[in-house]
């Protein structure tokens, strides 16, 4: 599978960028920042962070060529504004520093995300601007279309149709999609392979709709970069079964580190409060999944979007668990370490240390009749387990 991608974009004339390797650095992890300097001008480039009000700057002044490179080494966690100085001119690029590797695909990029890693970009124009901000734009292409629609129905043929973008500036694809099994998803698999024996450094993105079928999910297994289930709920009436079966089923052939459940817009999530739901669902049942994908734009605000994403995967996030022994475990999910706080089980309040990322804090709790109750705290979520629906007023 591809480790490393790369595009090269020269600056147009007069023109100064600056590009990142990774819209979410992950702290102690090196970031790569390139200027891109198109301007005949003797000057020093000057590369700067920016974190609350104190500014630092990144290595020392060096003269300005067409492309200068540095490393930066975050230490602390939260937003940070990157810069880089040329004479007079300057480029900057915000990015969200975290502890934990996470990633967000998006059918549609759109500049509006604050949260994004990849995504659907079919606009050749935009190549230059996503990778600058780290983000894997990948160029669309059939899976079970093109074997129906196009007939290529060999391995060699989609895999040629599937890594051609990289000829044009795309470094990864997003396939669209396999199904649920069956002959044309074992050619599918088999073109995954295919597709990267002849292009190790391609990316390979891919919506299914279903686990099953051996070659399709060997394909994804030793082929694919990141394997998107598509689980679709308007609501859990049915216990988001959906997004159960279907992320079972992949996460167990592929691994949950390569595996993003798909939630969806348009008729499906129309308000927060269902996106609230669903996410909350998703990162209970699945903590160890690096993050989520979502099919469509969300149909409200987009800070509010923003905002939602923040909560439940930047910020810290406590996991609160009855065990079986009847203990209570609380452990922090979260991107960010979690100070100490006071959280509900009811009807007790308990006081809990300063919980680091991955942290487990266990309190003893057998024969008590304590009940983990979640608390949508911005700054630090709390989350018990998931309500059903009939449990509250269904409004928005």
């Amino acid at each position: 599978m591809s480790a490393t991608w790369l595009i090269l974009i020269l600056a147009a004339p007069g023109e100064l960028r600056l590009a990142v390797s990774d819209a979410l650095p992950v702290i102690g992890g090196p970031c790569t920042l390139t200027a891109y300097i198109n301007d005949e001008e003797d000057a020093s480039v000057v590369f700067e962070v920016r974190l609350a009000d104190e500014v630092h700057p990144i290595g020392l002044p060096q003269n300005a060529t067409d492309q200068v490179t540095r490393t930066w080494t975050p230490q602390h966690t939260g937003e940070h504004v990157l810069s880089v100085r040329v004479g007079d001119a300057r480029a900057s690029q915000t990015v969200t520093v975290v502890k934990r590797t996470l990633h967000f695909h998006y059918w549609h990029l759109d500049p509006s995300l604050k949260y994004v890693t990849e995504g659907l970009l079919n606009d050749a124009t935009k190549i230059a601007y996503w990778c600058d901000r780290g983000v894997m734009g990948q160029k669309w292409r059939g899976g079970k279309w093109a074997y129906q629609s196009l007939e290529l129905t060999t391995p060699a043929a989609l895999a040629e149709n599937w890594i051609e973008p990289l000829e044009r500036g795309w470094a990864g694809v997003l396939i669209d999609e396999m199904i649920a099994g069956g002959e044309i998803d074992e050619v599918l698999g088999d073109a995954l392979i295919e597709a990267r024996k002849r292009s190790p450094k391609i990316y390979l993105a891919v919506y299914t709709v279903a686990g099953g079928g051996e070659k399709k999910m060997r394909g994804l297994r030793e082929a694919a970069d990141r394997v998107l289930p598509e689980a679709y709920e308007e609501d859990d009436s049915r216990g988001y079964s959906r997004i159960v079966n279907r992320v079972d089923a992949v996460a167990a052939k592929v691994g949950m580190e390569r595996t993003l459940v798909t939630l969806a817009f348009k008729k499906w999530i129309t308000t927060p409060r269902e996106l609230r739901r669903q996410l909350h669902f998703v990162r209970y049942r699945y903590p160890h999944m690096p993050g989520v994908a979502f099919f469509g734009s969300p149909p409200f605000s987009t800070d509010v979007f923003n905002t939602l994403l923040r909560q439940f995967y930047i910020d810290p996030v406590i996991r609160v668990e009855k065990l079986g022994s009847g203990d209570v475990a609380f452990k922090n999910i979260g991107g960010a370490d979690a100070p100490a706080t006071e959280v509900t089980l009811h009807p007790q309040v308990i006081s809990l240390p300063p919980l680091a990322v991955d942290q487990t804090y266990t309190l003893s709790a057998a024969g008590k009749p304590w009940t983990p109750l979640s608390e949508y705290r911005d700054g630090c979520f709390i989350l018990g387990p998931p309500l059903q629906w009939s449990s509250e007023e269904k409004k928005p």
